[in-house]
């Protein structure tokens, strides 16, 4: 599943978020495992311009990071709850300045993201219509 993205860059990625996690749950989070699900744009695929990760804490918490292009924006079945999106930087690829209507279309390679998010994007409709916060480490435009 995840052969088209190395084990190592989502672990790393992963470390990453839930520590952001623990940060968000506060301090005497639940025992148990964090659990991270892929969005790709393809069913059962982590394709190499996917970038969207649900990481769900064992207490209810779910963070979504970098919506990017392969989210089908907000009403994406697999999103379910959103408490935050977490944008590690403001690329277009991973705050989604486009998005995919539906999994599946286009190939792996080149998903159909004719979409357009703009003037906003796949991060802030999400944000909206979840009533999520955002997180990001880097400026955000207005």
């Amino acid at each position: 599943m995840f052969d088209r993205l190395s084990r190592r860059t989502l672990a790393t990625m992963a470390g990453g978020v839930c520590l952001t996690l623990g940060l968000v749950a506060g301090a005497g989070a639940a025992d148990g495992d964090v659990k991270v699900t892929p969005l790709g744009s393809h069913d059962g695929e982590f394709c190499s311009r996917d970038r969207a990760l649900v990481f769900e804490d064992p207490n209810g918490t779910r963070i979504l990071y970098d919506a990017g292009r392969t989210v089908a924006g907000p009403d994406d079945p697999r999103l379910g709850d959103i408490d935050v999106v977490l944008v590690s930087h403001m690329h277009g690829d991973h705050v989604g300045d486009a998005r995919i209507s539906k999994t599946n279309t286009g190939t792996c390679g080149s998903p159909d993201t004719s979409v357009s998010t703009l003037p906003q994007s796949n991060t802030v409709d999400i944000a909206v219509k979840k009533q999520a916060k955002i997180l990001t480490g880097s400026e955000m435009p207005a």
